[in-house]
C-alpha cells in the first residue's frame, strides 16, 4: 500500500511528497507570473488610451489658446499654459513605466494621503459624471422608427375614434395638405 501512496504523491504518513508539494509551488508560481503579465499588458494598454486621450486634450487647448489670443491676449497665454502643462504630463505618463507610476502614487499617499484622498474623490466623480453623461440617450433626436410607429397609432386613434383632422392637416406628423384635397 505504501508504494501505491508513493506513487500519487504521498508518503507513508499521507502527506503530500516533496516533489508534489515543489510542483505545484512551481506551476502557481507560473500561474501569478502569467496573470501579473497580462494585468501589466492591460494597464499598458491603458496608459497609451489614457496619453492618447490627454493628447486630444491638449491639441484641442492649443487650438482654443489660438482662438482665444486673437480675442484676448491674457486668456490665450493661460489656455496655453494649460496645453503645455497637459504635454507635460502626457510626455511624462509615455516615458514611465506602469510599475513606476503606481509607486510615484503610492508615495504621493503616504506623504500627502488629504490630497490623495481628495484627489481620489475629485476623479471618481469626474468618472462617474462622464460615465453618466455617455449612458443617457440624446432626446433632442428623434427615435426614427419609434417616432413613426408613434405617429402611426395617433393617426389611427384620432381616426377610430371617429374625429376628423382639421381642414388642411392630414393628422399628426403627416405634414401639410394642399387645399382642397380631401385627407
Amino acid at each position: 500500500m505504501a508504494e501505491r501512496q508513493g506513487r500519487v504523491g504521498l508518503a507513508s504518513g499521507g502527506e503530500p511528497s516533496g516533489a508534489v508539494v515543489e510542483d505545484a509551488v512551481k506551476r502557481t508560481g507560473n500561474m501569478l507570473d502569467d496573470a501579473k503579465a497580462a494585468v501589466r499588458g492591460m494597464a499598458d494598454s491603458q496608459k497609451g488610451k489614457v496619453c492618447s486621450r490627454l493628447g486630444g486634450v491638449a491639441q484641442a487647448l492649443h487650438q482654443t489658446a489660438r482662438e482665444l489670443e486673437k480675442q484676448n491676449v491674457t486668456a490665450g497665454r493661460y489656455a496655453n499654459l494649460a496645453a503645455q502643462q497637459v504635454d507635460r504630463v502626457v510626455g511624462a505618463l509615455k516615458d514611465r513605466r506602469v510599475e513606476d507610476l503606481l509607486g510615484d502614487a503610492e508615495d504621493f499617499a503616504r506623504r500627502q494621503p488629504l490630497w490623495f484622498v481628495g484627489g481620489a474623490l475629485a476623479a471618481g466623480f469626474m468618472l462617474a459624471r462622464l460615465a453618466k453623461s455617455t449612458d443617457e440617450p440624446d432626446l433632442s433626436q428623434p427615435a426614427g422608427d419609434v417616432t413613426e410607429e408613434v405617429r402611426g397609432a395617433a393617426d389611427d386613434a384620432v381616426q377610430g375614434a371617429g374625429a376628423s383632422p382639421p381642414a388642411g392637416a392630414a393628422g399628426i406628423g403627416a405634414g401639410p395638405v394642399a387645399a382642397g384635397e380631401a385627407p
